[in-house]
């Protein structure tokens, strides 16, 4: 049902045999949208609520109309590609397609310990986990990427890493570093 997945929320809860509610399973939230090369492509989260898992996820549309949920199967999007292990929790926030292809954004980690994360896709479907660079993505606090841009085939990634603000940027998606910021106020 695509008002349910656009609503925010794949599952609703539902009526078991004996006609006592049964929450649902899992609980699943879109934070971004994008047009690739295949349509549509929505990124956000996904928590599998008797486990608690959070997991990074992605759906795709040709049209806008009817969504679709990619299969994850070699857990890039969860804790298989995870420098943190079982049980962190993965959320992207934005995505943009770029000349590089399909960037999305977000954080990774645990409990207090979250790091800034990138994936990348060349079609929106199958996807792949930038390698962890702890000089790049993680450090003392949470680190984490709120949005992303592309100009002139540059890649612009905003966020903040233990409470100030940060920028990260690319040449190619896969190769990232962070930029000077200054967080001194110059007003008039």
């Amino acid at each position: 049902n695509l008002e349910q997945v656009v609503g925010g929320s794949l599952l609703e809860p539902e009526l078991s045999e004996d006609g006592s509610i049964q929450p649902p399973a899992e609980a699943s939230h879109m934070n971004a949208v994008t047009a690739g090369l295949a349509g549509l492509i929505a990124v956000g989260e996904s928590l599998e609520v008797t486990t608690g898992n959070l997991d990074a996820a992605v759906w795709t549309s040709a049209d806008g109309r009817e969504w679709t949920r990619v299969v994850d199967e070699p857990g890039v999007l969860g804790d298989a590609a995870s420098p943190f292990g079982d049980q962190s929790e993965q959320v992207i926030s934005d995505v943009v397609a770029s000349p590089h292809g399909v960037v999305a954004v977000g954080t990774d980690g645990v409990l207090s310990d979250h790091d800034a994360a990138i994936w990348m896709s060349e079609d929106g479907l199958t996807w792949q986990r930038v390698a962890h660079d702890a000089a790049v993505f993680g450090g003392e606090g949470d680190q984490t990427i709120k949005a992303v841009a592309q100009l002139d085939g540059q890649l612009i990634a905003v966020g903040e890493s233990a409470q100030r603000a940060t920028v990260w940027m690319s040449y190619d998606g896969m190769q990232w570093a962070k930029a000077e910021v200054s967080d001194t106020y110059s007003g008039q």
